[in-house]
């Protein structure tokens, strides 16, 4: 196998990312340990395409790529007005590493399905194996009279690192072993078992923006497999929804909001901030009063980069998202439309989970065990692109 060293530093790279945590490394270790990797990754897939004479694969996603400047150029000015621009300066040289991640795995996926289909049974074993460790943790932690809401780790830092982990790639498992299954039948109770395991093992990390994405990520998927059944299920939440207002009243609605607010106190000083600075913001990966966390994509990059890069960031899921729905048209292979449409949903679920919460792309980066992963998956709808074109390419001559 050519890749064969290549595969052997992503496998160790993406086990490092699951289990690093559990070993409560000082921050400086960790960091060293994350970065050290992706230099390898980064030295051994370049040395590899120079010594064989490989050429580097062209992201042909003009939309895509247009939004992306956009939104650089946008942070570089802002960085340029900001009241810390060291800061800036080193956010954004984390992000460029990250979308070089994703360009890496993009090159690499685009070689060939049967490197797809490696990330695929890779990620798979990942999440078994998280699922597994939640599992036998909540039996240790219920053994001991031990609460389990937001008590569940599984070898991440905390509950809702866990549940992004799960939300970047239960859509996934769902698309290719279950709605989009090729198949026919086969192995049905180890895959039933497998969205099981999974699903317990999500709703055991309590992360409730996970949640909010993962249902918008299902709904794409089923809406995609079938469309009166996509639509059927939105009509039965939104009657749900109008009979609990009836029977129970809206103060059900306020209640639920108001936690979730309470769960969000620093929400004020960004608004404060947007208010403040709506146009170029307090500067890439500036906070407002030293706060760490804003707990919403949209609200932070608002008070950072002020409130356009806010459209620049929507639009970059939308035309990810939409690209990838222009390649299900023209794909053929049922293996990599499922993977490619798992991959899009997870996606697609990411516009409402940054309401609640801080990951994804094109956000403020830096080495943690999970900022990882989203560059890493942005890379798969975008190579079965490629992988797509190259085959119509091919068949037409």
């Amino acid at each position: 196998m050519e890749d064969k060293l290549l595969k052997t530093i992503i496998i160790a790279w993406l086990l490092i990312m699951c289990s690093m945590d559990y070993f409560a490394l000082p921050t400086w270790q960790s960091r060293l340990l994350l970065w050290g990797m992706n230099g390898l990754l980064f030295v051994v897939w370049i040395t590899k395409n120079i010594l064989q004479r490989r050429v580097f694969i062209p992201l042909q996603e003009r939309g895509l790529l247009s939004v992306l400047y956009i939104f650089l150029f946008w942070a570089c000015v802002s960085i340029f007005f900001s009241k810390d621009p060291a800061s800036g300066v080193k956010r954004m040289a984390h992000l460029l590493i990250a979308l070089l991640d994703s360009y890496i795995f993009y090159d690499f996926f685009a070689r060939s399905e049967e490197n797809v289909q490696f990330f695929r049974k890779i990620i798979t074993f990942l999440v078994i194996f998280v699922s597994c460790w939640s599992t036998l943790e909540s039996f240790q932690k219920l053994a001991n009279g031990e609460k389990l809401f937001k008590n569940i780790y599984a070898g991440f830092c905390n509950p809702n690192f866990l549940g992004h982990f799960i939300f970047l790639f239960f859509p996934l498992i769902l698309s290719y072993y279950g709605i989009n299954s090729n198949f026919q039948g086969r192995y049905r109770i180890w895959r039933f078992l497998l969205i099981i395991l999974v699903g317990y093992a999500f709703i055991l990390s309590s992360a409730r923006s996970s949640w909010n994405g993962f249902i918008f990520a299902l709904f794409f998927l089923l809406f995609r497999k079938n469309k009166a059944l996509g639509v059927g299920i939105l009509f039965f939440l939104i009657i749900i929804g109008l009979s609990t207002y009836v029977l129970v009243g809206g103060g059900i609605y306020q209640t639920t909001w108001q936690k979730v607010y309470e769960d969000r106190p620093v929400w004020n000083e960004y608004w404060k901030a947007v208010v403040e600075n709506p146009f170029l913001g307090l500067g890439w990966g500036v906070n407002p009063q030293n706060i760490v966390h804003g707990h919403s994509v949209y609200l932070s990059t608002a008070a950072q980069l002020g409130v356009f890069s806010v459209f620049l960031v929507l639009a970059f899921y939308i035309v990810l998202i939409y690209s990838a729905l222009q390649t299900e048209k023209k794909i053929k292979n049922p293996q990599l439309k499922a993977i490619l449409l798992g991959s899009a949903a997870t996606f697609f679920g990411h516009m409402v989970y940054n309401l609640t919460e801080l990951g994804g792309v094109l956000i403020p980066f830096s080495a943690t065990s999970m900022n990882f992963f989203p560059y890493i998956l942005l890379a798969l709808p975008l190579s079965i692109g490629y992988l797509s074109r190259q085959k119509n390419i091919q068949s037409e001559i």
